[in-house]
């Protein structure tokens, strides 16, 4: 049996979460009828809609100025619907971090013309006009590594937050657009947060995008075009609730920060495992590191595997190993990987 859970999405919730969603599962708010047949028109829903509205402004201390959709599908439908939605000029400039980033690239080239600057941490420098948006992925899941300021430009700047959405403190105002993906850190898969400057939003021509894709048509439909994903969003009620309950953003930050500074020194202690990312743009939230040898990895794995650790192997593009240290958590459970980790390095220089 498992004990521990890193997987780098659908990630590990709260217990707590998943104590609620399985009663409710069974029986809704007492209402006899389970969440998975409950209407999306029901005023119980609508106020599970109110919810997550109101505990996202809480949380990121967000004023009227912007905007909250909850659109269908993950962040790599926004791929596509944020150059479908912020065309205009038809240009676009995108920063490339990694795998993600590139993801985003390539389907905006649908969409829009693109320049690309490759690589973490890039000033913008001076830009004309011709650019519709800029576009960055904040926190890259498969290389590890991690933006650690918010690119400045008078142009409109669009983030890719998905991995590291409220897992820091966010000065959204540095924003017009950011969107994320609710399964890392703060649901289910089935979800996507939207966050958009009103101003950006008013000024949209909806011409021929998808309505299921259209910011507008969302708004206008306060997010219930199509019905959604109603275990998604009251499992992201659940979680954003609790953020609250433990202090907020401040907190959370704190706790990401301990977690993976426990595991980064562990990596950088140690004779046998280590990370190659610069330590200013190592990521908080997914710490990438490798082994000698291919069979010192799948002796590691399974080593871990054996000892209840689960989802640490590195993407399959990449190899080596990865953890994920979403919100949900525990800094005792980084102790106890790095426990196994200590655990293999000295049964390795014994043999």
């Amino acid at each position: 049996m498992y004990h521990v859970n890193f997987c780098a999405g659908p990630a590990q919730l709260s217990g707590q979460v998943y104590s609620s969603l399985s009663q409710m599962i069974q029986n809704y708010q007492g209402t006899g009828v389970s969440l998975l047949s409950i209407s999306h028109r029901d005023l119980l829903f609508a106020k599970v809609n109110e919810n997550i509205n109101s505990y996202l402004r809480v949380l990121l201390a967000l004023n009227e100025e912007y905007e909250i959709l909850l659109m269908p599908a993950g962040a790599s439908a926004q791929f596509a619907a944020v150059p479908m939605n912020l065309k205009s000029k038809g240009h676009a400039l995108y920063f490339n971090s990694g795998y993600w980033a590139n993801a985003a690239i390539n389907e905006a080239k649908k969409f829009i013309e693109v320049e690309v600057k490759t690589g973490i941490d890039l000033e913008v420098g001076t830009l004309n006009d011709e650019y519709d948006y800029i576009h960055y992925t904040e926190n890259e899941t498969i290389d590890g590594v991690q933006w650690s300021f918010v690119p400045a430009a008078h142009l409109p700047v669009v983030c890719d937050m998905s991995s590291s959405f409220l897992s820091k403190l966010i000065d959204v105002s540095k924003y017009d657009l950011i969107y994320a993906g609710a399964q890392k850190n703060i649901g289910l898969p089935g979800v996507t947060v939207v966050i958009i400057r009103k101003t950006m939003l008013n000024a949209m021509n909806a011409g021929n995008i998808p309505a299921i894709l259209s910011y507008q048509t969302m708004q206008k439909a306060e997010s219930l075009y199509n019905t959604p994903d109603v275990i998604a969003w009251v499992a992201m009620e659940l979680v954003l609730k609790d953020l609250i309950r433990q202090g907020g953003l401040s907190v959370i930050q704190e706790k990401n920060k301990t977690k993976a500074e426990l595991l980064y020194q562990a990596i950088d202690e140690s004779r046998l495992f280590s990370n190659k990312v610069e330590a200013k743009n190592r990521s908080l939230m997914n710490v990438v590191f490798q082994l000698p040898s291919v069979e010192l990895t799948t002796a590691f794995l399974d080593f871990a595997d054996k000892r209840g650790v689960y989802g640490i192997a590195g993407h399959r593009s990449l190899g080596g190993m990865r953890v994920s240290l979403y919100n949900a958590i525990k800094q005792q459970e980084v102790e106890y990987l790095i426990s196994v980790m200590r655990e293999f390095e000295a049964d390795s220089f014994v043999a």
